[in-house]
C-alpha cells in the first residue's frame, strides 16, 4: 500500500524541473518547452505559476533575482539553465552584452564617415550620439539647397561650436 501511495504521491517541483534538465555538457539544455524566442519555460504547479526555465533554476540554487534586474546568459545560450552562466545585470547592461542594435551601436567609437565619436566632435542628444562634423556638413548641403533668400540666418551656435566661420560671400550663414 506504501508504494502506491508514494506512486499517487505529487512530485515536487523541483524534481521534475531537474527531470527536464540535460546536465551532460558545459551548457545545461532545458529540454521542456521553449518559448518562441528560445527561453524555456516551466509550470510550477506548487505555486500555480509559469516561470523561465534559467530564473526558476537560479532562484533553486542560488538567490532570489534581486527587484530591477535580469539575467544575463553569459553563453549566450538562451536554453541554458546552468546557474554558473546565468549573472545578474541591469536590463540595459544585458542589451549591451547582447548582438542587437543597440549593443551594436553603443560598440561603435567612430561615425559612418570615419569621424571619431569623442570629444568635440560627439554630440550626445536624446539618448543618442550624432557626429558634429557630420551634422555641420548636413547643414551646409540643406543651406546650399535653399534658394539664397531662404537660406538661413543664424548659425552661429552651429559655428562657434565647430569653431569655424560658415558665413558665405552674400552674407548668409
Amino acid at each position: 500500500m506504501t508504494d502506491l501511495l508514494a506512486l499517487l504521491a505529487p512530485i515536487r517541483a523541483e524534481e521534475r524541473f531537474w527531470a527536464r534538465v540535460d546536465k551532460s555538457g558545459d551548457c545545461w539544455e532545458w529540454k521542456g518547452p521553449i518559448n518562441r524566442d528560445g527561453y524555456g519555460h516551466f509550470w510550477n504547479n506548487d505555486v500555480k505559476k509559469n516561470f523561465r526555465a534559467h530564473r526558476f533554476a537560479y532562484e533553486l540554487t542560488r538567490e532570489p533575482i534581486p527587484e530591477g534586474l535580469v539575467l544575463d546568459h553569459l553563453c549566450r545560450n538562451r536554453s541554458c539553465v546552468n546557474p554558473d552562466h546565468l549573472e545578474p545585470v541591469t536590463p540595459q547592461e544585458n542589451a549591451l552584452r547582447g548582438v542587437g542594435h543597440s549593443a551594436v551601436n553603443a560598440a561603435k567609437t567612430h561615425c559612418n564617415a570615419g569621424h571619431p565619436f569623442s570629444g568635440e566632435n560627439l554630440e550626445a542628444r536624446h539618448d543618442r550620439r550624432r557626429c558634429r562634423t557630420c551634422l555641420h556638413e548636413a547643414y551646409k548641403r540643406y543651406d546650399q539647397k535653399r534658394p539664397p533668400g531662404n537660406r538661413r540666418k543664424k548659425r552661429t551656435a552651429l559655428a562657434a561650436a565647430l569653431g569655424s566661420d560658415t558665413t558665405n560671400q552674400e552674407g548668409n550663414r
